[in-house]
């Protein structure tokens, strides 16, 4: 038998195109890595240091049951109300404090009304909204004016004339 022939020398290995590519992807991704982690640390400073602008209360009223109550909740959906209160002026007379989900019946207006008040046909009457409500965490106050609109409608045979409330607006 023959034996097989050994080199003389230690051996060279040769380096491929394939492994200088992998190691250059290799470098790359790390200064990219690098670079992302090293910006970041700023624009986390710059969005915990910026100002949510605040925005103003507005309420949205809508009508149910046929106009016998209008429930009332904030237009923005970052507000969160705590408290209300109504407070009815010229022509009524009257005052109503609501916890965080307000619902105004006709009958509550409708004994602010005075009782020499036509009980025909369409009015309104201007109410003061105070509220208490949280905004991005905060809790704000506000006041603003609105303007309920109401209708007479007919009872039927065994009751008079009853107010139903057909919307509201800010005054």
């Amino acid at each position: 038998m023959t034996e097989p022939i050994k080199p003389e020398g230690p051996r060279r290995r040769t380096i491929n195109i394939g492994e200088i590519v992998a190691v250059g992807g290799l470098a790359i991704s790390g200064l990219a890595l690098w670079n992302s982690w090293r910006s970041g640390d700023e624009k986390i400073a710059e969005i915990v240091g910026e100002k949510v602008p605040r925005v103003p209360l507005a309420l949205r009223g809508t009508v149910e049951d046929k106009g016998k109550t209008i429930r009332l909740s904030p237009v923005e959906e970052d507000h969160a109300l705590e408290e209300l209160t109504i407070t009815a002026s010229t022509p009524a007379n009257g005052s109503a404090q609501f916890g965080n989900d307000p619902m105004v019946s006709a009958a509550l207006i409708e004994s602010w009304l005075p009782k020499d008040v036509a009980r025909e046909g369409a009015g309104s009457l201007t109410m003061t909204v105070k509220a208490r409500y949280i905004e991005h965490g905060e809790s704000r106050t506000a006041s603003q004016r609105y303007r309920l609109s109401y209708g007479w409608v007919d009872g039927g045979l065994f009751s008079g004339r009853s107010l139903r409330i057909t919307g509201i607006a800010r005054a």
